[in-house]
């Protein structure tokens, strides 16, 4: 158990005061990996976890992330574990569902049989990481254990249930390597339904070759290396030129819903030169450690308005990839109330809930990309989402057929009108919002090239 003395916890109150507190905190999870705020933000709620109930319902909230090889998914749950008061990291190429749970040993001396503790189980109340999660054998051990929070065991005379309250943060590669986006997240792991619906947040990150990209990275790379700090003056010279580096990040999702209001990724973004000296590890630890401990967060009135009428929003777009349920909506408490003890608050407000849903809705989006429509087919779209991804179909098309051609925004609207698309807006601020997301990128000329995919 980590004990806080007074100066810790001044410390503790004086950085939950600032501004920026959770662009800060999102920063210092894995500071050597840049971009994919987001995907630390869910991570860090996750950590921080909701409420604990006195009913038995869970409090934990459980992450999935899967994708390409080499983005770093390992490094993120090895951060995480690292930050967290009781966090554990194991790899399931390496272990055996026995050793996530519970196994039996036979005392020789004694001719008795012990229970020995799994990764879960001695994570109890804390975080167990996961990686090469597409490795393992048998899924359905941790059925039990991710929604009851606990273990039952009945073996060799001994019937039992151990307590394993523990937040499950897990990284997996999708089979043969790379992520399919023409089937199901469920097909490009082979994992069971059963399962995925237990995750609170599912990440899906690819790897998209980008030339501007590739050489950012780069130099992050050396710089890092060199310095131990991320080389901020290069990433602004590429912000000025007006290109988004982390076009991973985007999502379908946030352009059905784009307003004057900033997301939450360009709050979570460094956007200046400025570095942002993250916190230890052992500072973040025991920040942890004293919301977890003392923050108690309850829903404000606005805030059980606000998350019902978005469960409902759900339940009425629902898709076959993601079913959505109540279980859905008791995720979207846990994250909300995670949000609020982030910020040290003892009521959930509605930022808290807007932030969640923010994130929430980047998951949904990425789980229900399909492959693109043939702008051809005739058949016409029926939604704002449909007609977004038709006119990013219809362009993703034109620039394939014409290698290294670039649309003036006339062009873009022409397109726009042959399509008969009629939800999307105002028109100026949907194709800004497409340079943002990455799909577009804005040239000095005021001409726009296309991100094929």
């Amino acid at each position: 158990e980590i004990n806080l003395s007074e100066h810790d916890v001044n410390e503790i109150l004086s950085i939950s005061k600032r501004s920026d507190l959770f662009k800060l905190l999102v920063h210092s999870l894995c500071p050597s990996i840049y971009g994919h705020e987001l995907i630390k933000a869910g991570l860090l709620l996750a950590i921080f976890g909701a409420t604990e109930r006195l009913n038995g319902m869970r409090n934990s909230s459980h992450v999935l992330i899967v994708g390409d090889p080499g983005l770093g998914k390992s490094q993120m749950l090895i951060s995480a574990s690292n930050i967290s008061p009781r966090g554990i990291y194991v790899g399931a190429n390496t272990t055996t569902a026995a050793g996530l749970t519970v196994t039996l040993t036979k005392d020789s001396n004694r001719n008795e049989w012990a229970l020995e503790a799994g990764a879960l189980v001695l994570s109890d109340q804390g975080v167990c990481c996961i990686d090469e999660f597409d490795k393992m054998k048998d899924h359905t051990s941790l059925l039990e254990a991710m929604e009851q929070q606990s273990i039952s065991i009945a073996k060799s005379g001994i019937v039992t249930t151990v307590p394993a309250r523990s937040t499950i943060l897990a990284a997996a590669n999708p089979k043969g390597g790379h992520y399919n986006k023409s089937i199901s997240t469920k097909a490009n792991l082979n994992m069971d339904s059963a399962l995925l619906s237990r995750f609170d947040l599912v990440f899906v990150l690819l790897d998209k070759p980008d030339h501007e990209m590739d050489k950012f990275l780069s130099e992050q790379v050396i710089s890092f290396h060199n310095s131990g700090k991320r080389n901020f003056s290069f990433q602004q010279k590429w912000k000025n030129n007006q290109i988004n580096f982390n076009r991973q990040d985007s999502a379908l999702e946030s352009l059905d819903n784009f307003s004057d209001d900033l997301p939450l990724i360009d709050h979570l973004k460094i956007k200046s030169e400025a570095y942002i000296e993250p916190l230890s590890s052992s500072m973040l630890r025991k920040y942890i450690t004293y919301a977890k401990k003392y923050i108690h967060p309850r829903l404000s009135p606005l805030a059980k308005s606000r998350l019902k009428e978005f469960y409902l929003e759900m339940r009425h777009s629902k898709s076959d990839e993601t079913p959505v349920t109540t279980r859905q909506l008791e995720s979207l408490i846990r994250l909300a109330e995670a949000r609020a003890k982030l910020a040290l608050r003892d009521v959930v407000c509605l930022e808290d809930c807007n932030d969640a849903i923010e994130i929430v809705n980047f998951c949904k989006a990425n789980l229900d990309q399909k492959p693109n429509t043939n702008s051809k087919s005739g058949k016409k779209p029926n939604s704002k989402s449909a007609e977004i991804k038709l006119f990013l179909a219809e362009i993703q098309t034109l620039a394939q057929q014409n290698p290294g051609s670039e649309f003036s925004y006339q062009q873009l609207f022409q397109i726009a009108q042959e399509l008969n698309l009629q939800k999307i807006g105002d028109f100026n601020a949907f194709i800004e919002t497409l340079n943002y997301q990455g799909y577009l990128l804005k040239r000095n000329n005021k001409m726009y090239k296309v991100i094929t995919v």
